[in-house]
């Protein structure tokens, strides 16, 4: 009887070490890669950790039976009235033991579990990424939800439904634009108006592939983005197949990669929303996508669209609880954060839209801004001022002199980063180059090269035929053609 129940309380003793060998498995195998939260179930027979956190718990469970089945279970407490049968303890250890593991490898405590906290982020609305040229959801109800709310507070967007809805895409386009030049003060809604049409396009002409060539590039290619927000918001689960082929079969495989960067970067905001702006699961599919241009476009799109988010909680939260609802994305206290938060891989496409929320955190005042550029890990640096400079051009209204002024705040040695910056966003706005070029031949000297190498970058993406290249860098300054030229022929977005 003792040796037995000896035995019962060792093998309960190795259940419960096996399963810490697996807790800590498991914890560092999330450590290494905080996506993995995004890709696995709660309980998956495929990892190996969860499997010796399962045969720990049997071991124990077993052993706990054992010695309990080995004698007579005590009843203890000041009421201590001898013993009783083991059968109803060793029963209800048994029921416990089939319910949680049941519960486990069903994810039956999914509501309540989570293996990580996630980390949440952010950018301006300029749409492109030169750095890239570089389960079940709910978050579907969170779109709808948007799209209700957008509709009973803004008669813009009831007049641009009703427009979709009688004339099409294109006519909604047109009119946004209209009521934006008639009233300049609807710019500032311009971003969250055109994502909208993009989604209602999505429901008149009932796919992402149908709807997507009603687009066009006309407010940083918005509608882009919101029709695949509405592709994503149909889904009630997503899996590796779902996401994979997406931009190959609506923009067609022979698309020029800026109408393809659209879709992909429209897709990193698309899950972003669908996720419920949990970024690190956003971000882990993404990583579904086949190429690692296409994977720092999408993470482009999760990171501007949880920046974009924070913005709104700042410009509509309500105050009692907006400093709360502002910490899911950005953390006063910390201008890098998500970016220090998330796995290696992602930093790069963090920092590329990151000093949107430093102007978020710390009034728009540029000279911090690049301050807090420099205190980025070095191999980032040269990104965040990328990123600055589509900051600088959206401050300054598109205006080249003043864009020049405002980057030359930053330190001396990284300044032409920013207007690399300035000239990826002054050619996404509307896809041509003249601004770009008269920006360029303002810069110093220094500053040149990286200037007409970045217009060269955004050249590839709109013009596959080496003529069109030809064409758009001839008109630049002579001495830099070929600058331009080598740039747009070498550029990849394999």
């Amino acid at each position: 009887m003792h040796s037995s129940r000896r035995l019962g309380l060792r093998l309960a003793c190795a259940g419960l070490l096996v399963q810490l060998v697996g807790l800590t498995g498991d914890a560092l195998l999330h450590a290494g890669d905080a996506t993995l939260a995004a890709r696995e179930r709660v309980f998956s027979l495929s990892s190996p950790a969860h499997l010796l956190i399962f045969a720990g718990l049997g071991l124990m469970s077993v052993g706990v039976v054992g010695a309990l089945g080995a004698s007579p279970w005590p009843i203890w407490g000041r009421w201590r009235i001898g013993a009783v049968s083991p059968l109803p303890g060793t029963l209800f250890i048994a029921l416990l033991t089939l319910g949680g593991t049941v519960a486990l490898g069903t994810d039956g405590f999914a509501a309540t579990h989570s293996h990580s906290r996630g980390a949440e982020a952010g950018a301006d609305h300029s749409d492109n990424h030169p750095h890239a040229a570089a389960t079940q959801g709910h978050g579907g109800s969170h779109a709808k939800e948007d799209d209700t709310t957008l509709l009973a507070q803004n008669p813009s967007a009831v007049l641009l439904k009703q427009v979709i809805e009688r004339e099409g895409t294109e006519a909604a386009l047109a009119r946004l634009e209209a009521l934006v030049a008639a009233d300049p003060s609807i710019l500032g809604q311009s971003h969250t108006l055109v994502h909208f049409i993009g989604r209602a396009s999505f429901d008149r002409y009932g796919s992402a592939q149908k709807a997507f060539p009603h687009c066009r590039q006309t407010f940083e290619s918005g509608c882009y983005h919101g029709v695949l927000e509405a592709h994503l918001k149909q889904s009630n689960a997503l899996t590796e197949r779902d996401v994979a082929p997406i931009c190959e079969e609506t923009t067609g495989a022979d698309s020029t990669a800026n109408l393809r960067f659209q879709c992909v970067h429209g897709l990193g905001h698309g899950l972003s929303l669908y996720f419920e702006h949990d970024l690190v699961r956003a971000l882990g599919y993404c990583d579904f996508l086949k190429s690692e241009w296409d994977r720092q476009s999408c993470y482009g799109g999760a990171f501007m669209e949880n920046t974009v988010s924070a913005r709104e909680v700042i410009v509509a939260g309500k105050e009692s609880t907006r400093e709360s609802e502002l910490r899911r994305f950005l953390h006063r206290e910390d201008p890098h954060y998500p970016c220090n938060a998330v796995a290696a891989k992602y930093q790069s496409g963090c920092y590329f839209l990151q000093t949107s929320a430093f102007l978020i955190l710390n009034g728009s005042n540029f000279t911090d801004a690049f301050q807090q550029c420099d205190r980025a890990p070095a191999q980032h640096i040269w990104l965040c001022y990328n990123s600055l400079g589509r900051d600088v051009s959206s401050a300054a209204q598109w205006d080249t002199a003043k864009a020049v002024q405002l980057c030359q705040l930053g330190a001396p040695a990284n300044v032409p980063q920013c207007y690399s910056g300035v000239v990826a966003n002054l050619i996404g706005v509307d896809w041509t180059t003249g601004r770009a070029f008269e920006l360029c031949g303002r810069v110093a000297e220094s500053g040149k090269p990286d200037c007409y190498r970045s217009i060269g970058h955004q050249v590839a993406t709109l013009h596959p035929a080496d003529a069109d290249r030809v064409r758009e860098c001839a008109q630049g300054e002579a001495s830099y053609h070929e600058t331009c030229l080598s740039a747009a022929r070498t550029y990849s977005t394999s």
